[in-house]
C-alpha cells in the first residue's frame, strides 16, 4: 500500500480485478508490484531523502553563519568608530599644522624687523591685553 500509495481497499479491489497479482504465503498475502511503480517510488523516496539532507545541511550552514554575522556587525561598528576617531585626529592635525604655519610665518616676518620695532610691537600687544 505504501509503495503503490493506495488505500487498503483499493489494493484489494485491484487484486480482485486482476490488475495486481498476489499469493498467500502462510498468513501473509504477498503482492507483486509493477517494476515501473517500484522504481518510481524508489526515486521519489530518494528525492525526498536528498531534499531532507539538503534542508539539514542548509540549517547547519545557517547556524554556522549566524555567529559570524553577529561578529561582523560588531567589527563593522568598531571600524566605524575608528574611522570617526581618525577623522577627528586628522582634523586636529590639520588645525595644528595651520597654526604652526602661521607661527612660523610670524617668526620669519619678525626676523625682518629691527629689534626695537619688535619690542614696540610686543609692548603694544601687552598694553592691549592689559599686562605689563
Amino acid at each position: 500500500m505504501e509503495v503503490l500509495a493506495i488505500l487498503r481497499s483499493t489494493l484489494f479491489r485491484k487484486i480482485k480485478n486482476g490488475e495486481i497479482k498476489s499469493k498467500m504465503e502462510g498468513k501473509k498475502k504477498l503482492v507483486q508490484i509493477p517494476v515501473e511503480v517500484s522504481h518510481e517510488t524508489q526515486l521519489t523516496q530518494m528525492r525526498e531523502e536528498y531534499i531532507g539532507e539538503l534542508r539539514n545541511q542548509i540549517d547547519y550552514l545557517k547556524s554556522q553563519v549566524e555567529p559570524h554575522e553577529s561578529q561582523n556587525r560588531v567589527l563593522q561598528n568598531e571600524l566605524s568608530e575608528r574611522n570617526e576617531v581618525i577623522t577627528r585626529n586628522q582634523t586636529i592635525i590639520i588645525s595644528l599644522t595651520q597654526t604652526l604655519n602661521k607661527i612660523q610665518q610670524q617668526l620669519l616676518d619678525s626676523r625682518n624687523e629691527s629689534w626695537w620695532k619688535r619690542l614696540l610691537r610686543i609692548r603694544k600687544n601687552e598694553e592691549i591685553t592689559g599686562t605689563i
